[in-house]
């Protein structure tokens, strides 16, 4: 790929502009593309990834365990531990939820400086520049900062690797250059396997290589060896544990492996480029559908610039080696899985990427197009921006919606919206210290599934140590109820004290009998069963306080399936104020005596929905995360 476009001692191509940038330039974009990138991470969101990478960071600091596994890829293999010691190494400096998020957000935002110095090498500085905004433009990447993952990373690591390959085409380049690509390809195996096609790049470095009548003994050895080291530790504990991810990375290759959806691969690439705008326009930036399809054309028009490349000899192998490279990664994305999940489609953003550049960049060799170029990639850069900006407003209310087309880019699975509760990371300190000082007791509505979620990570960052709460108890000695800003707003009410999105009150009651759930505990991955079976009907009936509202919660939602079908008030159907898929708020009834409220409902687990009567009264809240009250 790169042996072709790229050769040692080349000076950049002269023209893109009458004078070379100014030196200053370079570092003060790319320096700001990561300050906005890296910002985003201290609003987003936990979900049982991310907790179950901080839980392992967390032992690896405390010297609880040093585990010899990475992650569980896909449900299939787990490979090498490096992520979880890369997610360790903040908390040595800060012992924080919001340190960790920041940490690997910057660790992610390496793609820019990265794109720079691989464009500088392949074309000019002009055009890394270029390369590197194209990065930060609205689509799929501006979900990174949504979900810090081990995915999030994988752009940086493969163009590390290409940056270490076109180094090692440098002559007198000997061992330890490419030992040092061996390492760099392990990095990005174990970031995620839709890198996997960045091994390619050793065909024309090797080939270079052997072309110069080098030697490709030594190379070869230290390759080698810098990418086995990092596996050193799984497959020891392959050995020990009788190779148990053989029998789920068969299971996965014969299910999900499928060779023939390479003809999916121009669906990937498609709906990589247009839904993706497409999708963060209308459900971030709250768009109409068919603004946010403009969107999604704006950068398929920024995609179909690339031909201009052929007007220019410099830009044209540039641009052929660039297509190539994303059809291969199309194709094999294609392949490893007949749904195409969001984050699938990260690797794909250098490549998307690197075609809109060299395209900008032969246009901007017009002087007459010079300055919309760089107005053109200004405003692009500014609605990713605007983008950021929606997504930490909606983290900071709580309320999240996203197409299931997360799920599946190719829009081939039933169409919903996902509606799920969002807490940013910044709040999971406040949160723990909250906690802590509480010490034990029931945890209910919105509160209970973000704890759950946490798998205790609050009070572990906070006081190092395990919370003594239980979810949906009826018989705690303390009880404790969260609800998001956009259900307090809902319901007119005010609670005890505001934490991130989530407003906490001691003033409800239990409207169920029922058993304390434990926190999960991240000892194992899911930290708790899916229950596959069928949904079954449910009627639940009780007396409530007329003028209290009633708050309906899942506490286990993702892993019990749940459904409100009906609400009946003293005889009446009632439908909710405010509802996401786990939950429902019903508002005050008005009567000062009971009032008979039955629930129809299609649960897998009806004894993990929690029913609370909220009072909504109370004077203006504060922060929590001093005393608790009590």
């Amino acid at each position: 790929m790169i042996g072709a476009a790229y050769r040692p001692g080349r000076k950049p191509d002269e023209g893109l502009f009458p004078s070379a940038l100014p030196p200053y330039v370079a570092p003060l974009v790319i320096g700001f593309l990561m300050v906005a990138y890296i910002a985003g991470y201290a609003w987003s969101t936990p979900s049982a990834d991310t907790a179950d990478e901080l839980l392992r960071a967390y032992e690896i600091r405390h010297a609880m365990a040093y585990p010899l596994e990475g992650p569980f890829l896909g449900g299939a293999l787990h490979l090498g531990p490096m992520w979880w010691y890369l997610t360790a190494l903040p908390l040595w400096v800060s012992h924080r939820w919001l340190a960790v998020a920041l940490f690997i957000g910057l660790v992610c935002s390496l793609k820019f400086p990265l794109a720079y110095l691989c464009g500088r090498r392949l074309v000019d500085p002009a055009f890394g520049l270029l390369w590197a905004a194209a990065m930060f433009v609205p689509g799929w990447p501006s979900l990174e900062p949504l979900v810090f993952l081990n995915p999030n990373a994988v752009a940086a690591a493969a163009l590390l690797v290409l940056l270490v390959a076109q180094r090692s085409l440098d002559r007198g380049r000997e061992w330890p250059a490419f030992a040092a690509l061996g390492l760099c390809l392990a990095a990005a195996i174990h970031v995620h396997p839709t890198a996997a096609p960045v091994f390619l790049l050793l065909a024309p470095v090797l080939w270079t290589r052997y072309r110069r009548r080098s030697g490709l003994a030594a190379p070869l050895v230290a390759l080698a060896a810098g990418f086995l080291v990092p596996f050193v530790p799984y497959v020891l504990s392959q050995v020990h544990g009788g190779f148990g991810d053989w029998r789920t990375a068969s299971a996965y290759l014969a299910a999900q492996v499928v060779p023939g959806n390479i003809v999916n691969a121009p669906d990937v690439i498609a709906d990589y480029v247009f839904a993706g705008p497409e999708v963060v326009a209308e459900y971030l930036l709250r768009w109409r559908p068919g603004a946010a399809s403009a969107l999604g054309a704006a950068m398929l028009g920024a995609v179909c610039t690339a031909p201009a490349a052929f007007l220019h000899a410099p830009a044209r192998r540039p641009l052929l080696l660039f297509a190539g490279a994303l059809l291969v990664f199309a194709a094999w994305i294609a392949c490893a899985r007949p749904t195409t999940p969001f984050q699938f489609t990260w690797m794909l953003c250098p490549l998307v990427a690197s075609l809109v550049a060299i395209g900008l960049w032969s246009l901007a060799r017009y002087a007459m197009l010079r300055t919309w170029v760089w107005i053109a990639v200004a405003a692009a850069v500014c609605v990713n921006l605007w983008v950021l900006r929606a997504m930490a407003l909606t983290v900071e209310q709580g309320e999240g919606h996203l197409p299931s087309r997360v799920m599946d880019i190719k829009d081939r699975i039933p169409q919903i919206v996902f509606r799920d509760v969002w807490f940013p990371a910044f709040a999971h300190d406040p949160l723990g210290r909250f906690l802590c000082d509480a010490g034990e007791g029931a945890l209910h509505g919105h509160l209970a599934y973000v704890a759950d979620k946490d798998l205790g990570l609050d009070t572990l960052f906070a006081c190092n140590r395990r919370p003594e709460f239980s979810l949906a108890a009826s018989d705690a000695s303390r009880h404790y109820a969260g609800m998001t800003r956009r259900f307090w707003e809902a319901a007119k009410g005010e609670p005890d004290c505001w934490v991130g999105s989530l407003g906490l009150t001691r003033r409800m009651t239990p409207m169920r009998q029922q058993a304390p759930i434990p926190l999960a505990d991240g000892s194992t991955y899911m930290p708790r069963p899916l229950n596959r079976h069928a949904p079954e009907t449910t009627v639940l009936s009780f007396d409530a306080p007329g003028r209290r509202a009633l708050l309906v919660t899942d506490v286990l939602d993702g892993y019990e399936p749940f459904r409100i079908v009906s609400a009946e008030a003293g005889g009446q159907e009632i439908s909710p104020i405010a509802e996401n898929d786990l939950s429902a708020l019903y508002a005050p009834r008005g009567s000062a005596g009971a009032v008979r409220w039955t629930f129809t409902v299609m649960a897998t687990n009806p004894g993990a929905i929690d029913i609370v009567a909220m009072d909504l009264g109370g004077p203006p809240a504060a922060a929590c995360g001093g005393r608790a009250s009590r």
